[in-house]
C-alpha cells in the first residue's frame, strides 16, 4: 500500500493504474512487485475483486502490468533509436 501512494501520488485520476504502473517499473520493480502493488492499492482492481472476484481483478492487474511494460519497452526501443544506440547488423 505504501508502494501505491508513493507511484500514485500527483497523478491524475484517468488513467491511473496504468500510470502508476509505468512509474514503478521505469524505477526498476519486477512485473510482480507491480501486480501486487496495483492489488493492494488501486480502487479499479478492488471494485472488480468486490464485483467479479478474485481471479478477475489480479487478471485485471496483470493486464495493466503487461500494457505498462510494451509501454516502457517500446519507450526505451524508441529512446535509443533517436539517440544513435540502434545496433545494425
Amino acid at each position: 500500500m505504501k508502494r501505491w501512494e508513493h507511484y500514485s501520488a500527483g497523478l491524475p485520476a484517468a488513467s491511473l493504474d496504468l500510470r502508476v504502473a509505468q512509474r514503478a517499473l521505469r524505477d526498476g520493480c519486477s512485473a510482480k512487485e507491480v501486480t501486487l502493488m496495483l492489488v493492494a492499492g488501486s480502487e479499479t482492481v478492488r471494485l472488480i475483486y468486490d464485483k467479479q472476484g478474485r481471479k478477475e481483478a489480479i487478471a485485471f492487474a496483470h493486464h495493466i502490468v503487461t500494457v505498462a511494460n510494451l509501454n516502457h519497452t517500446s519507450s526505451t526501443v524508441t529512446k535509443h533509436h533517436s539517440h544513435g544506440l540502434e545496433v545494425s547488423d
